[in-house]
């Protein structure tokens, strides 16, 4: 399973980027998961619903079936380990693109968008393995074009194993 995160400032792209990876790699049948990380803490559910009140009784994890989908809440606890939470609800992908999460441990790739005049993110997080700007740059790591979504697939799919990188020797 390959693990990356795609990263940037606000409005730099990055749900756009991902939702070109997954349709490149929907393409070629690759199975594909995301998570959108978020920094802050909010309800995800909505106050009154039954979901909602059987977590607020007590319940670790309730699930919501629709015809069409379902949904799982799960209270996050401090310690939680996220390959834990991977391998039990992502098992079955080829890649998970986690959307932000800047202090996450999984490899990075940033969006720099020109117009967003901030520094680059890779100054001051870890495991960045590359970028993806329309501007030449200068930062030694392989740089994709926003429109090359080819090109940032391969790269994607020829990094090794996240999962099993990560685990060094866990049993999975």
């Amino acid at each position: 399973m390959q693990i990356v995160q795609i990263i940037g400032h606000p409005n730099s792209g990055k749900t756009t980027l991902i939702t070109g990876i997954i349709e490149e790699f929907k393409q070629r049948g690759i199975r594909v998961g995301t998570i959108k990380h978020s920094s802050h803490n909010h309800e995800l559910d909505r106050p009154g619903k039954d979901s909602y009140r059987h977590r607020r009784a007590g319940a670790e994890m309730v699930a919501m079936v629709t015809g069409n989908m379902t949904a799982v809440y799960l209270d996050r606890k401090t310690n939680d380990d996220p390959l834990e939470f991977i391998k039990l609800l992502y098992q079955d992908m080829d890649v998970v693109l986690i959307e932000g999460w800047l202090n996450g441990p999984f490899d990075k790739i940033e969006i720099l968008e020109k117009s967003i005049d901030r520094q680059p993110l890779f100054k001051s997080v870890v495991n960045t393995i590359a970028v993806v700007s329309d501007t030449p740059l200068a930062f030694g790591w392989p740089r994709f074009s926003k429109k090359n979504l080819v090109a940032i697939a391969d790269f994607i799919l020829e990094r090794p194993g996240e999962l099993s990188k990560n685990l060094k020797g866990r049993a999975i």
